[in-house]
């Protein structure tokens, strides 16, 4: 063990049941990982709202295959969090001191000063919206990929391409869940409007308007592609 070990206590080996530093910074990146199921199956892109009462059948398919109502808020709550979390430096050091800390041979002068180092040129990246630094979740994400692909301790370059990797990454997770959100939301209407419409016994088959789901494409208009409809026929 290096010298890093000792001056940082976040390097103390942790009990056998207790979890380790970038267990702790990832937690709120693995709590979601609930999501991925959902997201293969009614993944963007397969996310048109439903429209009326006639697609019952297809909205109770989508419930039994979502998350509750419940699971999704909070995971997109800690998602967003993360991508819209500032970088503070302080709590990144110790999370960057692991990955120094992994390459003894680098043998570098002092290993707390060189994690700060590093810690201080991600504060530095000028950011783009909706990004406004790098989160703990993202910076421990970029660590594990780097103790796995790496046998060379990474110059800060790497270390800051393997951050926005991650927090791309995570943005992209966090637009999944606000898309499974609205189609459950979605699912939700049809089977309330369903409902509705039993009780009254007035079941209207016009289907309601709702906006395409966020990431969806939007459907072409009628006639589009070279297609002519009836009613553009009768008026010609």
């Amino acid at each position: 063990m290096t010298a890093l070990a000792v001056q940082s206590p976040a390097l103390v080996a942790p009990a056998a049941d207790a979890v380790t530093p970038l267990g702790r910074a990832m937690a709120p990146l693995t709590a979601t990982s609930h999501l991925r199921p959902a997201i293969a199956r009614l993944g963007r892109g397969r996310g048109w709202p439903l429209g009326d009462v006639r697609d019952v059948m297809e909205a109770e398919t989508r419930l039994h295959a979502l998350p509750n109502a419940d699971a999704l808020d909070s995971a997109e709550t800690a998602l967003r969090e993360v991508v819209q979390a500032p970088t503070e430096p302080r709590t990144l050091v110790p999370i960057i001191a692991l990955l120094v800390d992994a390459f003894p041979h680098a043998r570098p002068g002092n290993p707390v000063q060189l994690a700060a180092l590093y810690a201080d040129i991600l504060a530095d990246d000028e950011m783009e919206h909706p990004f406004a630094g790098f989160a703990p979740a993202v910076v421990a994400a970029a660590v594990r990929d780097l103790l796995k692909t790496s046998k060379f301790l990474p110059v800060p370059a790497e270390v800051h391409a393997a951050c926005v990797r991650q927090r791309w990454a995570v943005y992209e997770r966090w637009r999944e869940a606000r898309h499974l959100q609205a189609l459950r939301a979605d699912a939700e209407r049809v089977l309330r409007l369903a409902r509705d419409a039993a009780a009254s016994d007035d079941w209207d088959d016009t289907p309601a308007p709702h906006p395409p789901i966020e990431g969806a494409a939007p459907r072409p208009p009628a006639g589009a592609g070279g297609a002519v409809t009836s009613a553009e026929r009768g008026a010609r």
